[in-house]
């Protein structure tokens, strides 16, 4: 009987340092787990950073080119109505020119 309780004991001994062991070992993963993510989450900001700032360049890229077509398209209004008042401000000129010579005979 006696012999029995040692076994018990030892055992009990034994299972209590395996519980240790176990309760170390899982500590242990918890923190490899903790740095694992850590690394992950440090990734993924400083991916999704990456990709903001690539955005932001495609952004302000299209926004000058879309800038230098408007200034484009500006700039040929502006020609095509400089022309247009050019031609009729001729015209008009000429058409004044003509009444006065036909008002009061040419000069």
């Amino acid at each position: 009987m006696l012999e029995a309780i040692k076994k018990i004991q030892a055992a009990e001994l034994e299972n209590e340092q395996l519980k240790e062991a176990l309760i170390t070992k899982l500590k242990v993963e918890n923190e490899l787990q903790e740095q694992t993510l850590q690394k992950i989450k440090e990734q993924a900001q400083k991916e999704t950073a990456q990709e903001v700032e690539q955005l932001e360049a495609n952004l302000k890229e299209a926004l000058q080119l879309e800038n230098a077509e408007l200034l484009l398209t500006a700039e040929k209004k502006r020609a095509s109505y400089q022309q247009l008042y050019d031609e009729k401000k001729s015209k008009a000129v000429g058409a004044i020119i003509e009444r006065v010579k036909q008002t009061y005979g040419r000069l």
